[in-house]
């Protein structure tokens, strides 16, 4: 019995190796070809901005050594990846969270931003940054909060944002937000942005603050609005909305604040406004002529 007894201890320490080895995978991952890539797509984005070498910021923002280096510094370097400023990794390496508020960065959003593919917070307000927002921005299934408010956007927002199903806090508003159930934060004021907005912003039921100020914005306010039921803050300001206020927006009992001054809104004000029992500021002058009571 001697032999078997051997033979079965063997299996077992062969066993526990290959246990091992893969735990040390596990815990202990080799460089991806993924976090190359996302690199190399934050390094192509700092010099396509229009101040990438002297901006104090960037500095730090440098292409690593290979990631097949036998040096001994090549494990340091590569977790000096995620000390750059502004960047946040997961222990894997990868690129979580980009914050770059008020860095005066002047420039395009990237196509290759859609290979950070673990990116689940990404804030550039108040910066300098123009163009479109990229389709490739939809691949980041992973994003949970995306700011990009204050800044030279224009054109449209693309449909791509439907697929960013994880979203709970968005700058943007194509048709396709009516899908985005997590939804609770909605910024994209002081921007270019064109377009109207969709009526399927009604099914955003945890939609609480809505500020889309000093656009292009166009068209009406649509009548869905009024089924935002936890809507606390609305502010159209400064755009081109046309139309009157509906009538359904007395249905949002928890709105405190509204504010659409400096638009093309006709007609007057409708009554349903009295029954806005929670609101504390209303703001309509430059927009509307007042022809009836809210009485």
């Amino acid at each position: 019995m001697a032999p078997l007894l051997n033979i079965s201890i063997s299996n077992n320490l062969q066993f526990f190796h290959v246990f091992i080895l893969i735990l040390i995978l596990i815990l202990f991952p080799c460089p991806s070809a993924a976090t190359t890539s996302e690199a190399e797509a934050l390094l192509n984005w700092k010099n396509s901005l229009h101040n990438p070498t002297t901006h104090s910021l960037l500095s730090s923002w440098n292409l690593l050594p290979s990631y097949n280096s036998t040096s001994p510094s090549t494990k340091s370097s590569r977790r000096s990846c995620c000390k750059r400023i502004g960047i946040v990794c997961n222990v894997f390496g990868s690129v979580t969270e980009i914050n770059l508020t008020s860095k005066n960065l002047k420039g395009a959003i990237p196509v290759s931003i859609g290979n950070l593919s673990s990116l689940t917070f990404l804030v550039l307000e108040e910066n300098k940054i123009f163009g479109t927002i990229p389709e490739e921005l939809g691949q980041l299934s992973s994003l949970n909060m995306l700011y990009l408010q204050a800044n030279h956007l224009s054109g449209l927002i693309p449909s791509s944002i439907r697929n960013l199903s994880k979203l709970s806090s968005l700058g943007s508003i194509p048709k396709e937000v009516g899908q985005l159930s997590s939804l609770m934060v909605l910024y994209l004021y002081e921007n270019h942005l064109s377009g109207s907005i969709p009526s399927s912003i009604g099914n955003l039921n945890k939609l609480f603050d809505l500020e889309l100020s000093t656009n292009n914005i166009t068209g009406f306010i649509p009548e869905e609005v009024g089924q935002l039921s936890s809507l606390m803050v609305l502010y159209l300001y400064e755009n081109h909305l046309s139309g009157t206020i509906p009538s359904s927006i007395g249905n949002l009992s928890n709105l405190s604040d509204l504010e659409l001054t400096t638009n093309n809104i006709t007609g007057s004000i409708p009554k349903e406004v009295g029954q806005l029992s929670s609101l504390n500021r209303l703001y309509l002058h430059k927009t509307i002529s007042v022809v009836q009571s809210l009485h």
